[in-house]
């Protein structure tokens, strides 16, 4: 019963370290830019995410 919680244990760990390896890192300038574009207020809060995740390439 142990070595199956173990196991267990042991795949969640992988999973939470490549979620945590894949994780998008923004650079200050870019999280600055991403908060100005808010406080000028023309786009909604989930379209400058959306613009934040996709890219600027692929936001209107």
């Amino acid at each position: 019963m142990d070595d199956e919680k173990d196991y267990k244990e042991s795949g969640e760990k992988i999973v939470k370290d490549i979620k945590r390896a894949t994780r998008k890192h923004y650079s200050s300038e870019e999280k600055i830019r991403i908060v100005q574009d808010g406080l000028r207020g023309e786009d909604s809060n989930a379209e400058l995410c959306r613009c934040a995740i996709l890219g600027p390439d692929n936001c209107t």
